[in-house]
């Protein structure tokens, strides 16, 4: 009995283990073409149990069922195959090319077209571009890679704005910024502004929510012929930003995560001690003042940073549902004490297929919550470069040594560390998406977008700053909250006639409502600085008040058709109706057409049989689309209260309103003319592949605020007055310069000129001056000015000749030499040009063995940047001989006295700003996972950032601009250097995982 219960249990056991007998699978996916695909889904047909290739093109899978299972193998641009497994455990796939896919797919709008189908000016970069580096932001996965497009940042503040321009500014009161669409969704502006005080202000990224770790490409749409689709929003350009999504197969994890160790580079050359002490000397001022300690306010008030990123993702799903989450964790902490900024952001996309794949379903949602730490950083880096450097931060007995400045006695490190200024931003995007494929032919999509924006900043200025040592500490809340829904309807006819004539016809409707609503005020005299801004009730009065609430609505009618023949001759139309009510009810609807036509010489008969080329396509474009971005109501009249009016009679007094705003019953949409052409190439069988583009663009009746005449309810109103032109042309070049087993090499180049004139002005007015850098005694004072003939970004001064017995000479409109005593607005000229003449961008990358490196460096030349630095801190009456305080190196050289005049604005003060610099150098090693199962991929990485600048100016950085929400939309300062926020040079030590 014992021995046939044995015999049964050792039955039973087998059968057991062979039921659940786990058989493991490995092998290599090739291409046809002997490339190793990265990647690449390998799948049992039939289940979720699946599997990606790694960098190698290897794969490992376990298999319950080995002598009947069947591994599906899929790549974009191959062939699927189905391999049955037959027992075996070593199973290498070589996938054919698959003619009808192997077009590189690039997304445009509302949809995506092959390359050699484009006929617009497009640039596109894929995650396979900036995965082997770590980037903050994707503005910098953009940076130096696209060409005409040009991103600057301020400063080094993290999460600090950045301005982006597509070929250049084209307006003056409306947006220069460009319309982003991330997976599908617009997202605007809104919602960035400051305090509505005088405590500084500070503005973020309308992107800077986005996990560069989550992003899949990104598309930019640069002419008309490729951004008329999206009309009125798109008169500057589209980024348009695709997030990956999940593929069939066993959950993919995927880590990146690194520490970034940073120190701030650049500072202003100001006296040390023994020069400050020199310095009262020659001037013949008193040296009571001079202690025997030797600061340098600027490192106190600067920090070696420690910064961290971690992401998250989870992918994967079966054939009919794929999924991916992600999360991301960054705390960044700033150069300047007291500034940083925290960061979480997570993203869910699901997609679905249902009814024989006919409806594909899908989902991408995203929130973040980031936590600035701002603090009156413009100021603290003024008071550093003022403060007297003899004398310590704190005295002998432990308080803080304090200066008069400016009728403020203020010590910069107290300054950053007892003011609070913090924000608290949440970003919410979604969007829902439905495709139905009504036919083989026939597809309808249903589109609905939706963005929320949330933003509490919260600013306290205690009673021991010396700003407000008088008020009792002084306090600020500003709330901005807002958001757009977008729904879009199209129908999308596809079909091929005669093997040889392929159409695409598309229609659709899209309506879209924008809302924005904030409130701020200040308060003055709290009751304690212990409980900072939170205790609003101990304040003992208000200051200010403010609330506001904005909707505008906008209603497209939209269609594009695309048509080919034999592979060889291409044709685009797009047409678009907007419906606005921002302008005049008279204008308010606009037609928007583009077309562009392209021709693939290459498939021509006369270019078969050689070898040089292997892609020659002429392309060329034009197109007119609409800007009606301005504030809401500009066209209608607004009201506010005017207090208290006695009415005739009996005497009662009631509350009354009173109109606020000119408006011109004229005012319509600001409208922009593109002409474009250009070639792209592939030469020897695309080893070498680039385009070249010429292009201009002409911006009519341009949107701006212009004078009124009085008498009249408001000093401005919003009118359409002038003409922008920009011309250019654009380089872009890849090659392959080394292909091998073991070490491979590859180079990107991008090259850009634009020049920026203004046409006309369509007022009394031949100038407008603009651009008030608000330094002290300058608070009136505009640097740049709108003028025929001129750039949009020209710097307007005096011509200034040399310093004679301490007096500023300059040459007067009719050549004459004069002191600043006699001169007149009419004696200024156009002094200098911010916008450079050209800029390029050079990246390399490439591989050896198991080793990995990327460089990228950005040059710009011909711009020139006003220092107004220099220009305030080396004048004698304004440093030292104000209460002592510090000045620039080199002041006793320029030669005034204490007594001299304020300086005027001059080209003395604008310098050459061309620089070339390193932005980015990483390596990277990607460990052997072969013996790791569970391990599917495995890189550390080591990176430098800002590694390296070659310039001729003098101040610390060249790549600066002034940046205030007052001035976010249409005319802004540009490549104002003055107290800018430093940047770093960081190291990053990072590692990426997959299992």
């Amino acid at each position: 009995m014992k021995a046939k219960i044995t015999f049964l249990l050792m039955i039973a056991m087998s059968i057991w283990s062979v039921a659940w007998a786990q058989t493991e699978i490995q092998g290599t996916v090739r291409g046809s073409d002997g490339d190793d695909l990265i990647g690449a889904s390998v799948l049992i047909k039939g289940t979720t149990n699946g599997t990606i290739t790694d960098e190698s093109g290897k794969y490992r899978l376990q298999v319950s069922d080995a002598s009947n299972a069947i591994l599906l193998v899929s790549y974009v641009g191959y062939k699927s195959l189905e391999i049955p497994v037959n027992g075996r455990s070593a199973i290498d796939v070589e996938l054919p090319l698959d003619a009808e896919q192997l077009e590189e797919i690039v997304v445009v709008g509302y949809g995506a077209s092959e390359k050699k189908d484009l006929t617009g000016s497009i640039g596109k970069i894929s995650a396979k571009d900036f995965n082997g580096t770590n980037v903050n932001s994707a503005e910098q996965i953009m940076q130096g890679k696209v060409a005409g497009l040009n991103i600057a940042t301020p400063g080094g503040q993290p999460g600090q704005g950045t301005r982006i321009r597509i070929r250049g500014g084209s307006s003056f009161g409306a947006s220069n910024e460009p319309l982003y669409v991330i997976d599908g969704v617009q997202v605007g502006l809104g919602g960035e502004s400051g305090t509505g005080n005088d405590f500084g202000k500070f503005a973020t990224s309308p992107i800077d929510y986005l996990n560069p770790a989550d992003i899949e490409s990104i598309t930019v749409l640069k002419d008309a012929s490729a951004s008329a689709i999206y009309g009125a929003r798109a008169a500057n350009g589209v980024i348009i930003i695709t997030t990956k999504k999940g593929k069939a197969g066993s959950m993919r994890v995927d880590y990146d995560g690194n520490i970034q160790l940073g120190s701030p580079i650049g500072k202003y050359d100001v006296m040390d001690a023994d020069e400050y002490e020199e310095a009262l000397n020659h001037y013949g001022l008193p040296t009571d003042n001079v202690g025997n300690e030797n600061t340098d306010w600027q490192d106190e008030i600067l920090r070696n940073t420690v910064s961290q990123s971690h992401s998250l993702s989870l992918s994967g799903g079966t054939e009919t549902t794929t999924y991916r989450a992600s999360v991301l964790y960054k705390d960044q902490e700033g150069a300047m004490l007291g500034t940083g900024m925290d960061q979480l952001v997570s993203r869910l996309n699901l997609t679905q297929s249902a009814i024989n794949n006919r409806l594909t379903l899908g989902m991408n949602i995203m929130y973040s919550n980031t936590q600035y730490d701002n603090r009156p950083t413009q100021d603290a880096m003024r008071y550093a470069l003022l403060m007297n450097p003899s004398v310590g931060v704190k005295d002998e007995n432990g308080d803080w040594n304090t200066q008069l400045i400016s009728f403020n006695t203020v010590n910069p490190v107290r300054l950053l560390q007892e003011v609070q200024d913090e924000t608290t931003k949440s970003n919410f995007i979604g969007n829902f998406t439905a495709q139905f494929d009504v036919s083989d032919h026939l597809f309808v999509n249903v589109d609905y977008g939706a963005t929320r924006y949330n933003t509490i900043r919260q600013t306290y200025y205690p009673s021991t700053i010396g700003e407000t040592d008088d008020l009792g500490g002084q306090g600020g809340d500003n709330i901005a909250q807002g958001g757009n829904n977008i729904f879009n309807i199209r129908a999308t006819y596809k079909n091929t006639f005669a093997e040889r004539h392929n159409l695409s016809v598309m229609i659709g409707h899209e309506y879209q409502k924008n809302h924005g609503q904030g409130t701020n005020f200040v308060l003055q005299g709290y009751s304690s600085d212990l409980t900072g801004f939170y205790d609003i009730g101990g304040a003992s009065s208000l200051v200010s008040k403010n609330g506001y609430y904005n909707e505008n609505k906008l209603a497209s009618f939209l269609g594009r058709i695309n048509y080919s023949f034999d592979n060889k001759y291409i044709l685009t139309v797009n047409m678009r109706a907007d419906g606005t009510d921002k302008v005049a009810e008279d204008y308010r609807w606009g037609l928007f057409p583009s077309f562009s036509v392209g021709w693939n010489l290459i498939n021509e008969s006369f270019l078969q049989g050689q070898s040089l080329f292997s892609d020659l396509k002429l392309r060329a474009g034009y197109g007119t689309i609409g800007n009606q971005d301005i504030p809401s109501y500009r066209n209608v009249y607004t009201y506010s209260p005017n207090g208290w009016n006695t009415l005739m009679g009996n005497g009662n007094r009631v509350g009354g309103i009173q109109p606020t705003r000119e408006i011109s019953e004229d005012l319509k949409w600001e409208t922009t003319t593109t002409t474009n052409v250009g070639l792209d190439f592939g030469i020897l069988d695309d080893k070498i592949t680039g385009s070249i583009d010429l292009y201009s663009k002409t911006t009519e009746d341009l949107l701006m605020e212009r004078g009124t005449i009085a008498p009249a309810i408001s000093n401005t109103v919003m009118d359409n007055i002038g003409e922008i032109s920009n011309k250019g042309i654009e380089l872009s070049l890849n090659a392959a310069a080394v292909q091998g087993s073991d070490f491979n090499l590859n180079l990107g180049l991008v090259f850009a000129s634009n020049k920026n004139e203004v046409v006309a002005l369509d007022n009394e007015d031949s100038f407008i001056p603009y651009g008030p850098f608000r330094a002290p005694g300058y608070s009136l004072v505009n640097g740049m000015v709108v003028m025929p003939g001129e750039a949009l970004t020209s710097f307007w001064g005096y011509d200034f000749v040399e310093v004679r017995n301490g007096v500023e000479y300059f040459r007067n409109a009719e050549g004459i030499e004069v002191s600043s005593g006699d001169l007149t607005d009419a004696d200024k000229i156009i002094t200098g040009q911010a916008a450079a003449k050209f800029t390029y961008g050079l990246t390399l990358s490439g591989n050896y063995k198991r080793f990995d490196f990327s460089m990228l460096f950005r040059g710009s030349q011909g711009n020139d940047v006003f220092n107004i630095t220099n220009l305030i801190n080396s004048q004698p009456s304004m440093t030292l001989g104000d209460g002592g305080q510090n000045a620039l190196s080199g002041t006793m050289g320029e030669g005034e006295e204490l007594t001299s005049a304020l300086r005027q604005v001059s080209n003395r003060y604008i310098e050459d700003g061309s620089f070339f610099r390193m932005d980015n150098l990483t390596l990277g090693y990607t460990l052997n996972t072969e013996s790791l199962p569970w391990l599917t991929r495995a890189r550390v990485y080591a990176q430098a950032q800002n590694v390296f600048l070659i310039s001729g100016y003098s101040g610390p950085d060249p790549e600066v601009f002034a940046i205030d929400p007052s001035f976010a939309s249409g005319i802004q300062s540009q490549s104002y250097d003055y107290n800018i926020y430093p940047k770093s040079r960081t190291i990053t030590l990072g590692a990426q995982i997959s299992f």
